[in-house]
Order: C-alpha cells, then sequence, then structure tokens
C-alpha cells in the first residue's frame, strides 16, 4: 500500500516536472485588448496622413 502511495506521488512529481517547462512564461495578450494604445503603442495601426488633394504622404525610408 506504502508503495502505490509513493509511485502515484513519483508519477505525479514527474508529470509536474515534465509539463512546467513546457509552459509558455510569456504574457497572454490578445490582438486588440482595452489599454493597448498605452501599452504597446507602436503595434496599433495608424492612419497615413494625406495632402489636400487626399492622397496619402508616404514616409521617406532611410537610406542605408
Amino acid at each position: 500500500m506504502a508503495g502505490m502511495k509513493n509511485l502515484a506521488r513519483f508519477l505525479a512529481l514527474a508529470l509536474l516536472a515534465v509539463t512546467l517547462p513546457a509552459c509558455d512564461t510569456g504574457p497572454l495578450l490578445r490582438d486588440r485588448y482595452m489599454g493597448q494604445k498605452f501599452i504597446e503603442p507602436e503595434l496599433l495601426p495608424e492612419r497615413p496622413r494625406r495632402d489636400k488633394n487626399g492622397n496619402p504622404i508616404m514616409a521617406a525610408k532611410p537610406s542605408g
């Protein structure tokens, strides 16, 4: 009986030891969420600036 309890504890610990490293520890963030403009403003889509005719003004690419 004590051997079965020890075996069950060992298997539970082994299963826990195998599954914990496989878990992703990064933050789980959705594509769009409340407060994203404060936390990750670079990920939000931006409307392009337009000239007086309504044509988009393209940003100049840095040469290099």
